[in-house]
């Protein structure tokens, strides 16, 4: 089973495409911060790009900027490109299936975090009294 579940902060705004058969791709980096400091007493961290498809990619385009904290859930999957100069390259790039958006501490600190996503809720008044439970 290949599963990888980050929590980090967005490096800049993710960036949104369409594609010619018509699908969102979205892609970003996240800075995770290491559990230790480096020898000049400075937090560590990896950089983590990852892709995202559809409405995932639509929803966090919308709400999520540079400096967003957010826990991301995908597989890790490793690209194989050949670079400018003619070089094998591997990139690790993480396809996303899941984002949730978390307040960052800051907003903790203010209680000023309140995303503006709306769920549609469906109208079961017409359905009686058939409802399986």
């Amino acid at each position: 089973m290949n599963q990888i579940n980050i929590i980090g902060n967005l490096v800049r705004d993710v960036e949104i495409k369409t594609l010619q058969s018509g699908k969102i791709l979205g892609s970003m980096t996240i800075a995770v911060n290491r559990k230790f400091k480096d020898q000049n007493g400075e937090k560590a961290c990896d950089f983590f790009k990852c892709t995202l498809w559809g409405k995932t990619a639509e929803i966090s385009g919308q709400y999520l900027t540079k400096g967003s904290k957010c826990l991301v859930t995908g597989e890790m999957q490793l690209r194989q490109y050949t670079d400018k100069d003619g070089n094998n390259r591997i990139s690790p790039e993480i396809n996303v299936d899941n984002v949730e958006f978390l307040p960052s501490a800051q907003a903790q600190q203010h209680d000023t975090f309140s995303p503006q996503i709306t769920i549609e809720e469906t109208d079961l008044s017409d359905l009686g009294d058939d409802l399986p439970f």
